[in-house]
C-alpha cells in the first residue's frame, strides 16, 4: 500500500468515526429529550402528586362533611329507636286482649289478680273481716241469726221466726252474704247442714234458734297477721286453754290458721271455724 492510499484509509477512518460519534450524540440527544420529557412528565407527577395533597386537605375537609353525615346517621338512629317504639306499641293491643282473658277464667275460680291487683288490706281491716266472719259464722254453729220473737210461723217442728238481719229476707239473700265472706264451698257446707234450720214464706225467711253456748275452758283471744302474698293474708288466732271452767289454772294455748284470699275482686276466708 502506498502512502496515498493509506492517507485516505486513515481519513475514511476517521471521517467514519466522526460520523459514527455524530450519530451517537444523534441519538443520545433525543434519549436526553425523552428523559427530560419524562423528567417534564415527573414534574406534572409531582404536580399532581401536589394536587393529591391539596386532595387531602380537601379530603380533611370532606371528612368535616362525613362528621357531619356522621350526625345525620346519629340522627337517623334516633327514628330507628322510634320505630322501635312504635313496634312496641302495636304489642300492647296483646296485652289488653290477655286481660279479658283473666278476667273470664275469674268465674272458672281462677285466682283474681289476673283481672287485677288486690287491695291492701290494713290490720284493723283484717280483723273487722274476721270479726265479721265469727259473727256468721256462729249463726250456724253455736247461736241463731238475729230474729224478731215477736214475728213466727207454726210448723210440725215448732214456731220459726222472722229473720231480722238487715238485707238478709230469703235463702239466697243468706248465701250471697255469706259468699261475700267466705268461699263457696264453706257457704255450700253451712247452708247444707242448716237446711232444716231456714225456711220462707211470703217473701220472708224464718229460722228456728238454736243455741249452744261456748266452750268455758277458752279464755282470751290473741291475733297475728301475716301477709303470705298479695293475694293471701294468714290469720292467726291463739286462745288460752284453762284445766278448769273457773279459768285460773292456765293448761297452754290453742293455734288456729284461717287464710284470707283474694278472689272474685272480694277478700274472703278460704277455711274458718270457731275456736271455742
Amino acid at each position: 500500500m502506498n502512502r496515498k492510499t493509506w492517507v485516505m484509509f486513515i481519513t475514511i477512518t476517521l471521517f467514519a468515526s466522526v460520523l459514527v460519534s455524530c450519530v451517537k450524540v444523534t441519538i443520545k440527544e433525543p434519549a436526553d429529550k425523552a428523559a427530560e420529557s419524562s423528567g417534564g412528565v415527573t414534574e406534572p407527577t409531582d404536580r399532581v402528586t401536589e394536587p393529591e395533597g391539596n386532595d387531602t386537605e380537601p379530603a380533611g375537609e370532606s371528612t368535616e362533611p362525613e362528621g357531619n353525615d356522621t350526625e345525620p346517621k346519629g340522627n337517623d338512629m334516633e327514628p330507628a329507636g322510634e320505630s322501635t317504639e312504635q313496634m312496641d306499641e302495636p304489642a300492647e293491643p296483646t296485652d289488653n286482649t290477655a286481660e279479658p282473658a283473666g278476667e273470664v277464667a275469674n268465674p272458672a275460680n281462677e285466682p283474681a289478680e289476673q283481672a287485677g291487683k288486690a287491695p291492701e288490706l290494713s290490720d284493723d281491716d283484717v280483723l273487722e273481716l274476721y270479726f265479721k266472719a265469727r259473727e256468721a259464722y256462729e249463726w250456724f254453729d253455736m247461736t241463731t241469726i238475729p230474729f224478731d220473737t215477736e214475728k213466727y210461723i207454726d210448723t210440725d217442728i215448732g214456731p220459726y221466726y222472722e229473720v231480722n238481719q238487715k238485707g238478709i229476707t230469703s235463702k239466697q239473700a243468706l248465701v250471697d252474704y255469706l259468699n261475700g265472706i267466705f268461699r263457696e264451698d264453706i257457704t255450700e257446707r253451712l247452708m247444707s247442714e242448716s237446711s232444716d234450720r231456714y225456711v220462707e214464706s211470703d217473701g220472708k225467711l224464718y229460722v228456728i234458734p238454736a243455741d249452744r253456748g261456748t266452750d268455758i275452758f277458752k279464755g282470751e283471744e290473741s291475733y297475728e297477721i301475716t301477709r303470705s302474698s298479695d293475694t293471701e293474708i294468714k290469720f292467726t288466732v291463739t286462745v288460752e286453754v284453762f284445766e278448769d271452767f273457773d279459768q285460773e289454772n292456765l293448761a297452754g294455748y290453742e293455734k288456729h290458721d284461717f287464710f284470707l284470699e283474694f278472689s272474685h275482686h272480694l277478700w274472703r276466708f278460704k277455711n274458718f271455724g270457731l275456736v271455742r
